[in-house]
């Protein structure tokens, strides 16, 4: 009995860490990605009246939030709104793979 539920833990085990490193994988590809296209669309922003779109799309939340603090600390602000997204991509790709996974 005891074999089977050990081996049972290990499968599950082994299950846990394939969804961790997706959500990992996802994380970084997410806060790198998100970092690139947030500061290209900040330094195009004032270019053009079109070019404003991406930029309070990807500034989104914290430069929002923190309005008067994005101007002192804007690279903070940058890292960790990059992080927020980075954090909810991988978050909601684990739900949906969970809710994929119970059906």
């Amino acid at each position: 009995m005891s074999c089977v539920a050990l081996r049972v833990s290990s499968e599950k085990l082994a299950a846990m860490n394939s969804s961790n490193s997706k959500a990992k994988t996802v994380f970084a590809v997410v806060f790198a990605l998100h970092s690139l296209v947030q500061l290209a669309a900040w330094a195009v922003a004032d270019s053009s009246v079109g070019m404003k779109l991406p930029w309070k799309v990807f500034s989104f939340p914290l430069f929002y939030l923190l309005h008067s603090w994005a101007t002192l600390y804007f690279w903070m602000v940058g890292v960790l709104n990059s992080i927020l997204w980075g954090l909810a991509a991988s978050l909601g790709m684990s739900l949906f793979s969970r809710r994929r996974e119970t059906f």
